[in-house]
């Protein structure tokens, strides 16, 4: 498990458009746009300054994350209303294929 304490983006690197959804809002996904890749600093649950590297799926769950921590939603990053989209619990299963 990993823990990290008071986490924050200290680098950025890249742009890639993803589709992405969470818990805040059942029920719909959104095209937004994260880094290729991040670097954080934190600290471990010993008080440990810790440095991360994410790419990938990594990375995009740092963000994600490190936003809900700011009061940022994966919605305020849309890039306009047409890039929401209600989904289906078989919209889940296929995307689970």
């Amino acid at each position: 498990m990993l823990v990290l304490v008071n986490p924050e983006v200290v680098k950025r690197e890249g742009e890639r458009v993803i589709i992405e959804g969470c818990l805040s809002l059942p029920g719909y996904q959104g095209e937004v746009k994260r880094s290729q890749w991040v670097k954080i600093k934190a600290q471990d649950r010993h008080g440990k300054d810790i440095r991360i590297k994410g790419e990938e799926l990594l990375g995009q769950a740092l963000e994600h994350e490190i936003d809900h921590l700011n009061g940022v939603l994966y919605i305020d990053r849309l890039d306009g209303e047409g890039k929401l989209y209600k989904i289906t619990p078989e919209d889940e299963v296929e995307n689970e294929s």
